[in-house]
Parts: C-alpha cells; structure tokens; sequence
C-alpha cells in the first residue's frame, strides 16, 4: 500500500511555522543576553531571569493546554498561543525598565507553552500510518534543528544594530495564527460530548499503560542527557580541559544540527527496514558511544565527530519516539498524553543539570559522561526487554 509523501501535505508546513515560531522566542535571545544586561543595566545573576520568567509557565501550562486542546479543539488553544506569544514578544522591545521586560517575556513563555506539544499532536492527528506520522516528526526534528543553527546568527546580528530587534522576529506569529484558523484543516474532536470525569480516567489509563511509561522514560532520559550532560557540562569540560573558546565549544554544537539533518533525510530509507523502536534503539546506542568517546577525546577537534553523531541519535530517537507515543492515543486523549510528554522536557531541563551537577561535584567532570553512558546503556536495556521484536508491516510511501 502507498502513501503520500509528508511533505506534499500544505498542513506540515503549517507545523513547521509553529515550531519556528517556538524557537524564535528562545534560541534567538540567547546571544542577545549580554547586550540586555548592559541596556536594563543588571548583574549576571539577574540575566538569568529572562529565562527563567520565560520557562517557568511551560511546567503549568503545558499539561493544562494538552486537556484544553482535547477538549475544545487544536485551533481554540493554538491561534490564541500563537497571538500571545508573537504580541508579548514584540512588547519586549518598548519595555521602559527590566519589570516590565520580565513581565511581558513571562507573557510570552505563556503563549509559547503549549506550542512544541500541539504541534506533535497535531501531527499525529493528521496521520493514521505509523510511517509518514514518523516521518512528518523527522522532518519537524529537521526544521527545529535548522533553527536552532540560523536563530541564533540572526539574534546576535540583530542585537548588534540595536537590543530590541530580535523581538520583533516573534510577529510572524500572528499571521501564522491567522492561516492556520482560516486555512488549516483539522479533525473535530471526539472528547466535547464526553464528561470530564471520563476523559481524564481514560488519559490515566493511557499514559499509565506499560509502554507509555517505558516511553516516557525514554525522553526523560533523552532530555536529561541533552540538558544535563551536553548542554551543561560538556562546556565546562571542554573549558577544563582544552581551554576552548566559546565560538569554538558553539561551532561544535552546531554539528549536532548537521547530524539531525542527516538522519532526517534518510529517515524514509530506515522507516522501510526497521520499526520505530528499532531506531529508538539504536539512537540511544549512539548516545552510549558518544557519552563514552567524550572523556577520551585529546582535543576540541576530536570531539567534532562525537557531535555529528550525537546528532544523529537525536534524529533516530526523537521523531520515533514522539510518533510512536502519538499513535498510542485516540485523537481525544492525543493532545493530553503529548502535553505530559512535553511536561517530561520541564522536568529534564530542571533534573538533569541538578543530577549530574551532584555527580560532577563529587566525583568530577568524566564521572559525568560515565554515568551518561550508563544511563543511556539501561534506558536501551529496557526498550530491548519490554518491546517486541516483531511488528506489523508498515506502508511505503510514494516520493512523487
């Protein structure tokens, strides 16, 4: 049986426009701090603020907003977001003092809340195949991971001519908002006629199933290596170790991205000789090696190769991963059970510095990558144990 390729589906795209949407608010603030410390004139300790303001209502709003969604619609919770965020994002840029920054970056933390989740949701509403729902998820990975390398350039550029530019990226929003209610077509939910009561029993019993909690797991995990181990510690490895330059520890980052692209443009080629978990497992062996090899590396250069891989691994874990975990809800639970996914990513960015923060200050900086490598050997253990090994054949699709 054939299928249409994800990418000659309009709604994607739309998709793709959320998750930029996204990362603006986000990756393209981060050169700009130090020229924002130096305009609102505050110490370092009260730059931090910008992203925490800015973080803290995804650990309320996302699981809140999945319910929402389910409820009365993707549409009803996803233009309002959009039009939150992209306002309070420009609203940054007339703030008269740090109060009022912080208040309206807090604004825009609450209408960038839900986006990642609705957006995964929405892409397991759009497709019943476990193939181009995964695929759809690659491609998504692609473009996140796209911006995550050009966002950053184009902040700092921006933040050189004047601080308040970079704000004014985020006003795609609401014209995005606009085309996806006027033009985005969506399924109706199912969960409006059914009683409050009955919606959240049936999400418990979903997401307490064995293979959503394995799942779940899995991305914990996953995001607890990301934001614990590379995002934290390995800068300070690197500076420890090699005395590298912050453009050179950025120019390795940025390899990841490479990686994710590769693997999301082979992602059709894997999709037709292995299931999902198959490559789940195999990201997460990545992640071992890499987690592993770190420690050994004799320079920064050794570890541009490491990077690409990592990537990889994000490539082959996160699409499946979030496509495997869509299609084990109906459409009527979906946005609640990829909200509690998104929740997980709360959790990791706060859990993993503090974990093997506690392990780097008892036992040092490659006690580190050792227990990373562990963690990640387990995580891999365990999805070989609880998930079979034969699956249902999957459809193909057609590239033209």
């Amino acid at each position: 049986m054939h299928a249409t390729h994800p990418l000659k589906d309009p709604r994607l795209y739309y998709i793709f426009g959320v998750t930029l949407v996204m990362l603006m608010a986000f990756s393209s603030i981060v050169p700009c701090l130090p020229t924002l410390t130096r305009h609102f004139r505050v110490n370092s300790e009260q730059t931090a603020y910008i992203m925490t303001v800015y973080t803290i209502p995804g650990i309320i709003l996302t699981p809140v907003s999945g319910m929402l969604s389910d409820r009365f619609g993707r549409k009803s919770v996803l233009v309002p977001a959009l039009l939150i965020s992209g306002c309070a994002g420009a609203a940054c840029a007339f703030a008269p003092n740090f109060q009022i920054f912080l208040l309206f970056r807090f604004l825009q933390g609450v209408g960038t809340a839900p986006l990642t989740a609705l957006a995964y949701t929405i892409i397991g509403d759009i497709y019943d195949d476990a193939n181009r729902r995964t695929l759809a998820m690659s491609f998504n990975s692609g473009v996140f991971s796209l911006g995550m390398t050009i966002f950053p350039v184009i902040g700092g550029w921006l933040s050189e001519i004047e601080w308040y530019l970079p704000f004014f990226l985020t006003l795609i929003a609401p014209p995005l908002a606009f085309l996806i209610w006027r033009y985005m077509p969506l399924k109706k939910n199912a969960s409006s006629s059914a009683t409050f009561h009955a919606y959240i029993k049936n999400t418990a019993g979903i997401v307490a199933q064995r293979k959503t909690l394995i799942l779940l797991c899995v991305g914990l995990a996953t995001l607890m290596l990301l934001y614990g181990v590379i995002y934290t510690h390995f800068p300070i490895f690197a500076d420890n170790q090699f005395q590298a330059l912050p453009s050179v520890i950025g120019t390795t980052f940025s390899l990841s991205a490479l990686g994710i692209i590769t693997a999301t443009l082979i992602m059709n080629f894997l999709l037709r000789r292995f299931t999902s978990i198959r490559l789940i497992q195999m990201g997460l062996c990545l992640f071992m090696l890499v987690m592993s090899f770190i420690p050994l590396s004799q320079n920064m250069y050794w570890t541009w190769p490491i990077f690409y891989i990592w990537g990889l691994g994000q490539g082959l874990v996160f699409p499946n991963l979030n496509g495997t975990l869509a299609g084990l809800a109906p459409a009527e639970n979906r946005g609640a059970l990829m909200a509690v996914n998104g929740f997980t990513y709360s959790l990791a960015q706060t859990g993993g510095p503090l974990l093997f923060g506690c392990i780097y200050a008892f036992l040092g900086i490659k006690s580190v990558f050792i227990s990373a490598a562990i963690l990640a050997l387990c995580i891999t253990v365990i999805v070989a144990l609880f998930f079979p090994r034969k699956t249902p054949p999957r459809a193909t699709l057609k590239n033209g």
